[in-house]
This record gives C-alpha cells, sequence and structure tokens, in this order.
C-alpha cells in the first residue's frame, strides 16, 4: 500500500515497479492459505486497491492496442540516436557505425562544435537536411535527415542549454514530427554520494519539467500525424517518469526489440550495459517494425537504431 500510494514519487516509485509483481503474488498466495486474513479490513483494502491498479493496467493495454490497429501509408522510416560524449577521442567508431547502418535520420546529443566540424566531412553529404545546435559540454544537439526538414525548434531552459529539438520532416506525400530530446542527466548526485538523495530528487524535478515542456508543445499536433520522440532521456524504465511518458507513447524496443536493451553505462567493466537510459517512442498512425542497440559506439552509451512505418 506504501509504495502503491508513493508511486509518483522517484524511490517509492521505483520500489513500486520492481516490487509490484512479487507483492501481488505473495498478496494472493496469503489469501489463499490463510483464510482469516482475509477478513482483516488491512487486508481487504490492499486487496481493493490491488484490484484498481491491475484495472488502471489492463486499460493502458487496450490502448496500447488500439494504437497498434491505425493505418498507414506503408512508407518506412529508420531513425538511429547517439548520445556522442563531448569528450568522445574516437569519433569514427561511431561515424562508421552510422555509415554502415545508413538510417534516414540521425538523432546526436552532446553535439560539440569538434563534432560539428568532424561530421561536416564525413556525414553531411549523406544528410542534405540538417538542425544543428552545437555547444560546449554536454549541451548540445543535432538532427541529420534525408528529408526535408519544413519546422524546427529548439527548447531550451536557460539560454544556453538545448533540452530538446523538435522538427518536422516531409517523409514523401506526409509529414513527420520528429524530437531529439537530452533531459537532464543526475550525474551531480552520482558525483556526490552524500548528497545523493537531495540532488536526485531535484534533478528528477527538472526531468518532469522538461517532459512537461515538450508534451504539452506535442499535444497540439494533430493526431492524424505521426511522431516520434528518441534520444538520450535519463530515465530508468523503473521510474515514475517513464511510466508517465509511456501512456502517450509506445517504447519501440518494448513492443519490437531483440536482445539486450541496456544502453548505459558503456565501459569495458560492463560488457552488457545494466541501464536503459535511451529510447525511441511513437504515436498516432504510425507501426513500430524494428529496434536493436548498436554494439560499436566509442560514448558512454551505446546506439539506438529502429525502423517504422508511417
Amino acid at each position: 500500500l506504501l509504495l502503491l500510494l508513493g508511486s509518483n514519487q522517484v524511490f517509492l516509485g521505483i520500489g513500486f515497479t520492481i516490487l509490484r509483481w512479487p507483492l501481488v503474488l505473495l498478496t494472493g498466495l496469503l489469501f489463499m492459505v490463510k483464510p482469516h486474513l482475509r477478513k482483516q479490513r488491512l487486508f481487504q483494502i490492499t486487496y481493493l486497491v490491488m484490484g484498481l491498479w491491475l484495472g488502471e493496467s489492463v486499460y493502458r493495454g487496450i490502448r496500447y492496442t488500439e494504437w497498434g490497429r491505425k493505418e498507414t501509408n506503408g512508407k518506412e522510416v529508420t531513425i538511429s540516436s547517439y548520445n556522442l560524449f563531448f569528450k568522445n577521442k574516437y569519433q569514427q567508431n561511431i561515424i562508421q557505425e552510422i555509415q554502415k547502418e545508413d538510417p534516414d535520420v540521425v538523432l546526436l546529443q552532446e553535439f560539440t562544435s569538434q563534432w560539428k566540424s568532424t561530421l561536416s566531412s564525413s556525414l553531411f553529404q549523406r544528410y542534405p537536411h540538417r538542425h544543428l545546435g552545437a555547444r560546449k559540454g554536454p549541451y548540445g544537439a543535432a538532427i541529420l535527415s534525408k528529408y526535408p526538414i519544413i519546422e524546427r525548434e529548439n527548447i531550451q531552459f536557460g539560454d544556453y542549454k538545448i533540452k530538446v529539438q523538435r522538427v518536422k520532416l516531409k517523409v514523401g506525400k506526409q509529414f513527420l514530427h520528429l524530437a531529439n530530446i537530452h533531459l537532464t542527466s543526475p550525474a551531480a548526485a552520482v558525483r556526490h554520494p552524500d548528497r545523493f538523495f537531495s540532488y536526485y530528487l531535484r534533478n528528477y524535478q527538472s526531468r518532469k519539467d522538461e517532459w512537461k515542456a515538450l508534451h504539452d508543445q506535442l499535444a497540439k499536433v494533430p493526431h492524424d500525424e505521426p511522431v516520434i520522440i528518441g534520444g538520450d532521456f535519463n530515465t530508468m524504465r523503473w521510474e515514475p517518469l517513464y511510466r508517465d511518458i509511456r501512456f502517450d507513447y509506445q517504447d519501440l524496443f518494448r513492443k519490437k526489440g531483440k536482445g539486450w536493451r541496456g544502453t548505459f553505462p558503456h565501459i569495458e567493466s560492463f560488457p552488457f550495459p545494466p541501464l536503459t537510459l535511451d529510447y525511441l517512442m511513437y504515436r498516432g498512425p504510425i507501426k513500430g517494425l524494428e529496434s536493436k542497440i548498436l554494439p560499436g559506439s566509442s560514448a558512454d552509451h551505446l546506439g539506438l537504431w529502429g525502423k517504422f512505418e508511417i
């Protein structure tokens, strides 16, 4: 009950996501083997609240099923997303992987002037339509596209840090709305373990605010036009924010991905990155076809690739 009632608070919400099914099974087992508990008021309340939560879960499932029935025009689009790491000294690894996969659109986070210079001689010819926001440090972003960019916008917090890039692409005879996301990193909380909880709470609120700013703008997009959001969300699958985002958007890898889905941290001591921070999500008249993690990154994140039908 405590975890369920606190499921919108980040730490209790993480506990709820991880422990909810074991606790449901435990409660069910107690209900079967301890009949006298059925008469306890607290136990009855617990079962009622669990029933309401399961009903809400069924409702979410119905929403996702309905999305999958929307008609598309049969046009396939491939997208890759990379957190480049602004200090990356081995840039050719990522460039070669992008050239090999040859996606239609590339979403880049931590895009610096140095990365801009390197990519201009290696990828810009392949991607004639670009929305570039080079910044010093981890605050830049870029979108490279084979399709024309009709509209473009940066959502910044302060005058410098790009948190979201929004573009509207012309794909054949239809439009595709695309958002490149890099929400605030909780790195400060990790660097200061003595203040971890306060720093993480502050970071979580920042990510919620940044997501709300994007959500409010995307809510204005007509429901008959496809929307894809992707990038480094800096949000784990166990956090309440991930659940809130998935209330309106489907997670492509969750639906169509194969293999290990962890993207961070990409270091030698973690051959299989334990955390998922990078996502491709979608809504509207669009179908997810395929997704995979790209192994050749030289950054602290692995790249993410996806195929859609719009």
